[in-house]
């Protein structure tokens, strides 16, 4: 499913392979769900989940470049979830994995609710936000940077984590 510009406002089920969001397309919400193996969108795509949620059942939501902001519903990932490329996700509405929830690269900024077996949070990438970290597992590897909060900020973390040689806390004051 390719949304080459304007807004899509799910009212009913969308089923499909892929979805690609390209510049100047977004998801504005409704009533409906959408549920894809994988989705690719341009850098500053805005998402607004519909309220019956988003399930990426491929686990993977790159972001390239600049920030996307996911709002609204539920986004579901029923095994791993994979935060890749070097842009900004910003999680502002519920986040769901069914496995480990892994940070490979860039920002994830939880601004809403995390909830996953198991955060690993990889070298060279961040994870940060106000919102809530629920690990099922109690098990957060720290590799990377954790940086709670928006400038400044709170996040809370329901786990134990446990950082390793090149895993650093960035706090601001």
């Amino acid at each position: 499913l390719d949304v080459n510009g304007g807004s899509l406002n799910v009212t009913g089920s969308i089923s499909a392979q892929r979805l690609v969001l390209s510049p100047g397309a977004s998801i504005i919400g409704g009533t409906g769900n959408i549920a894809v193996q994988e989705i690719e969108m341009a850098p500053d795509i805005p998402l607004v989940v519909p309220t019956g949620g988003l399930t990426v059942s491929g686990g993977k939501i790159p972001v390239a470049a600049g920030t996307t902001v996911v709002s609204g519903g539920t986004v579901t990932t029923p095994g791993n979830f994979n935060k890749q490329s070097a842009g900004e996700l910003d999680v502002e509405s519920n986040l769901v994995v069914g496995g480990t929830a892994v940070v490979d690269e860039g920002l994830l900024s939880v601004n809403g609710q995390l909830s996953s077996q198991e955060v690993v949070v990889d070298e060279g990438a961040t994870l940060g936000g106000n919102g809530t970290i629920f690990v099922t597992q109690k098990t957060m590897t720290l590799a990377g940077v954790l940086s709670p909060g928006n400038s400044p900020g709170v996040i809370s973390i329901q786990a134990n984590p446990v950082m390793t040689s090149t895993g650093t806390i960035l706090i601001e004051v």
